[in-house]
């Protein structure tokens, strides 16, 4: 058998190779709007304050994926993940699993505490819907 990259009738594997863009040897991963890349939970550690930063919240990722730019809603304030870091390296993604520390923008210490459960999202509208969990461990 014979498969021609230019054929519209190339079926599955043809598309895969080509990829929805049209180039040839393509093969894309992920969608951008994946739901199951647009939401994470993250179990915080321990909170600190650091002068210059912000409010560092210590833990680690539970579910999902967490990148800069993602919202939750803490105790009624919409706070931004500005920065993260794993052993003195800056992220732009941490994955399930990750012990990582995040600066968050527009949260004060006294919004986190240790043990909670925080539901990050990429969609600023569903944030209200990421509300942070009052599960306390420990």
């Amino acid at each position: 058998m014979i498969l021609i990259l230019g054929s519209e009738k190339m079926g599955l594997f043809g598309r895969i190779l080509k990829g929805s863009s049209g180039k040839e040897g393509v093969v894309e991963k992920e969608p951008k709007n994946n739901p199951t890349s647009s939401v994470g939970t993250f179990r915080v550690v321990d909170v600190f304050n650091i002068a210059g930063i912000g409010v560092i919240p210590v833990g680690e990722v539970m579910s999902g994926q967490l990148s800069r730019g993602m919202k939750a809603n803490l105790n009624g304030k919409i706070v931004e993940i500005k920065s993260m870091e794993m052993n003195h390296q800056q992220l732009s993604v941490a994955n399930i699993g990750a012990k990582v520390g995040m600066s968050l923008k527009g949260a004060k210490k006294e919004d986190l505490q240790k043990g909670q459960i925080i539901k990050f999202s990429r969609d600023p509208k569903s944030a209200s819907a990421g509300e942070a969990l009052s599960a306390m461990f420990g």
